[in-house]
């Protein structure tokens, strides 16, 4: 993206908005050209900017397909789905996260866009497919459910292929079942519907704090047995 050219263009498409939103001189050719006169010469009162940051690259580190003594069945599934560049380098955060969080609790403080949600995400799938069958595995928790939309999208693209199951209970979350055409929509390990996710818990449950509350103030019991379902075991919050 050339800022330059951006910003022009966003200036030029807010003159444009002006104009055509404000009608002044719409009978009179003089008169409007006068106006837009008057605001091109009165542009630096209305806009400012561009604004650039620069920002030195992140230093980088080694592969995830180097990390494959601790992340086999990651490297595995991304070599078979190529939703991940395996021997791409990783920034050198995220490989020391990637290395560290099996043994230690980490936080990774680094700027947007710079990988930080591979470094909890990636060790959370490995974790999955090592250890297949019921419950969930982890929560993610976000302050906005734009976020929580993100990593939904995410999700759906690192798990494609796998049998690893997650779902958003926010209070956007439907509360049942869905139509066969909107399941058929999402990828089956995608669960859409709270029925869905009180009769099948997902691997991965992305939700924010305040349904987070929500959900052990109203039921805490049976929340609980999420960590703990066993096959054939109902949940009915």
């Amino acid at each position: 993206m050339n800022p330059i050219v951006t910003s022009n263009d966003i200036i030029e498409t807010y003159f444009r908005y002006i104009m055509t939103r404000f009608p002044l001189g719409k009978t009179d050719p003089e008169i409007r050209e006068q106006v837009r006169t008057v605001l091109e010469k009165g542009k630096d009162r209305l806009f400012r900017g561009p604004i650039l940051e620069i920002m030195p690259p992140y230093k980088k580190g080694r592969s995830l397909k180097s990390l494959s003594k601790n992340y086999s069945d990651l490297v595995a599934l991304f070599s078979k789905n190529g939703n991940y560049p395996v021997e791409r380098e990783l920034f050198l955060h995220q490989e020391k996260a990637l290395e560290r969080i099996s043994t230690n609790n980490i936080i990774v403080a680094s700027g947007t866009g710079s990988g930080k949600t591979e470094c909890f995400l990636f060790p959370i799938i490995q974790y999955c497919l090592e250890n297949p069958g019921k419950g969930v595995r982890a929560v993610l928790i976000y302050p906005l459910n734009a976020l929580v939309e993100d990593q939904i999208e995410r999700l759906g693209k690192y798990l494609r292929g796998t049998q690893i199951t997650f779902g958003k209970y926010t209070g956007q979350t439907p509360r049942k079942a869905v139509t066969s055409a909107e399941r058929e929509k999402e990828p089956a390990n995608h669960l859409i519907s709270r029925e869905e996710m009180r009769s099948a818990p997902p691997h991965i449950l992305i939700t924010n704090y305040a349904m987070l509350e929500y959900m052990y103030a109203v039921n805490l019991i049976s929340w609980a047995c999420l960590f703990m379902k066993k096959e054939n075991e109902s949940i009915n919050p």
